[in-house]
Order: structure tokens, then C-alpha cells, then sequence
């Protein structure tokens, strides 16, 4: 997470980088005239939300592990001291999300990774 968050750019820089591709700048041309529309017509608050770009380098930030019990539609859930209890697991690293997601399956568990 640190290291995604320490390499983040203002989009609007990323924007007038000459050696940005142009495909990139218009996708986040459309996230800055997204976000104008939800502030000045919707009046949402915006905040400094969509406001920084990160070439993560991949297709996905993170990778997410479900579980469940075989049979069953409940999922098993994952508790933690800030945001409670989650019915999934975040991973940076897709090899560490197998790991945890085989282990999982290994005490019997139906398990998902995506």
C-alpha cells in the first residue's frame, strides 16, 4: 500500500507529460471532467478523491481471496481492528494471494481469487 501510495502523480501532470500516451491521457482527461461533473452537477463532495494517477505496472492493485464453507452460500468473513469484519482478503502480491488462497482450500474451504 505504501508503495503504491509514494508513487502517485497529479493527474493534471501526468496529463502534460509529453511522454504520456495518448490513450492514458484521454482516460484521465474523462476521470477529471468525471469528477467536475459529480462536484459542480451533482454536487457530491469531491474532495482530493481522483485526483493522483499510479502506473502500477499491472493489470489489478489488488488481489481479493473469498471463502466459504463446501456448500454452503455464507461467506467466511476476515476481522480487523479498523475497518471490522470483511468477507474477503486484499492481497498486493498475486503470489501471496494463492498461498493464502490454498491454504484456505486445504482446510476444506471453497475459495475465489480475483
Amino acid at each position: 500500500h505504501l508503495s503504491v501510495m509514494s508513487k502517485r502523480q497529479p493527474i493534471e501532470e501526468v496529463v502534460a507529460d509529453p511522454a504520456t500516451a495518448s490513450s492514458l491521457k484521454q482516460h484521465l482527461q474523462l476521470v477529471m471532467e468525471a469528477r467536475q461533473f459529480a462536484k459542480d452537477i451533482l454536487h457530491l463532495p469531491v474532495a482530493d478523491n481522483f485526483r493522483t494517477y499510479v502506473d502500477i505496472g499491472r493489470s489489478y492493485v489488488v488481489w481479493n481471496v473469498v471463502a466459504a464453507p463446501a456448500y454452503s452460500l455464507a461467506s467466511y468473513e476476515w476481522c480487523y481492528p479498523v475497518t471490522g469484519c470483511l468477507p474477503y482478503r486484499g492481497y498486493f502480491e498475486k503470489s501471496a494471494a494463492e498461498t493464502f488462497a490454498e491454504s484456505l482450500r486445504n482446510r476444506g474451504l471453497d475459495v475465489h481469487l480475483y
